[in-house]
């Protein structure tokens, strides 16, 4: 069975870390929660799992993931946010593979859960993530939404179950995850030299809503798929305007 380490990344994740830890508990001897100034719980519930706690200063995501992979003691990496946790068909298929496929790097199918809803429409699901590489290889890209890079060919395997996420447990969670998303890419867009223009920032946010709320089919998710739709038209058409500030 090939040896490996757990990596999560945190800060002020006291509500979803024990969920996540307790899902993978048994799995490895080594358990590394990189975190970036947390004020809350986060440090004495990763302690209270016998995890290996770092801190350092936030950069970016793929900085961070780094940073946190070249801290474990083996070079096969589970990589989870703090927010995510393993069902138990998951858990049990990923054993199986780690067991079986010596070589073989591994994609989870990653269900969200959004306020009580578990989201199967809206472009969410499924939402394959590759999270079990070998850090030699292969590594972290991207300021926003990183992605894991090869610097080879692998062979990968999509696993039984579902990684369960728990990002949303109210409203508020998910303006607030999209207005830091937003804020990045309003930077990005400003460094590139776009700015505000009415037609683009309303074109995109009509646009959005009408992507999620119909192409992918979010009113199969009743009101939490349109709750979706609208925050996510808000948030495209925000970063549009943030792009134009001084």
């Amino acid at each position: 069975m090939r040896k490996f380490s757990i990596v999560i990344i945190t800060k002020n994740e006291e509500k979803n870390l024990g969920k996540c830890l307790e899902s993978v508990k048994g799995l490895t001897d080594d358990i590394v929660v990189f975190d970036s100034g947390s004020t809350d719980n986060t440090e004495a519930i990763a302690k209270s799992y016998h995890a290996n706690f770092f801190t350092h200063d936030f950069l970016n995501f793929s900085d961070q993931k780094n940073r946190a992979n070249q801290t474990a003691k083996y070079n096969w990496i589970l990589s989870l946010d703090a927010d995510e946790a393993f069902s138990i068909e998951l858990r049990e298929s990923f054993l199986k593979a780690v067991l079986e496929k010596p070589n073989v790097v591994l994609s989870m199918n990653r269900l969200t859960n959004y306020c009580g809803h578990w989201v199967k429409h809206c472009g969410w699901y499924p939402d394959w993530k590759l999270r079990f590489f070998n850090r030699q290889n292969i590594h972290w890209e991207g300021s926003i939404h990183e992605q894991l890079v090869s610097e080879s060919a692998f062979d990968e395997m999509k696993l039984n179950g579902h990684l369960l996420h728990y990002s949303y447990h109210t409203i508020a969670d998910h303006h607030k995850q999209a207005r830091r998303f937003t804020e990045l890419k309003a930077q990005r867009m400003k460094a590139n030299g776009q700015t505000d223009n009415w037609s683009l920032s309303f074109f995109s946010g009509a646009w959005k809503f009408f992507q999620i709320y119909f192409l992918k089919k979010g009113f199969l998710d009743g009101k939490a798929g349109c709750q979706i739709a609208r925050i996510s038209a808000k948030h495209a058409m925000k970063r549009y305007q943030l792009s134009s500030d001084k």
